[in-house]
């Protein structure tokens, strides 16, 4: 459900996603333990538009911009590969 949610919020917003990046984030999310919660998918990938719009970056929700949407959101840096 969530990868599906994720997804989907990606694909309304216009943007494109990275090969994999699901299976990336639910590694974050089993890598801390963290429960799945039905708003962070929109949280996380909001703060992802932020930064593409503020830094003028191609629209792409990459690893690299969910790592720095998890550390503003979580606190925490996910040490997932």
């Amino acid at each position: 459900m969530y990868a599906e949610i994720f997804k989907n919020y990606v694909e309304s917003t216009g943007f494109l996603s990275e090969t994999g990046l699901i299976d990336f984030v639910l590694r974050c999310y089993e890598h801390e333990q963290r429960p799945l919660r039905g708003c962070e998918p929109r949280d996380l990938v909001q703060r992802c538009i932020d930064m593409c719009d503020y830094e003028s970056r191609q629209r792409v929700v990459t690893r690299e911009l969910i790592q720095l949407a998890w550390k503003n959101y979580f606190g925490t840096v996910p040490a997932v590969d």
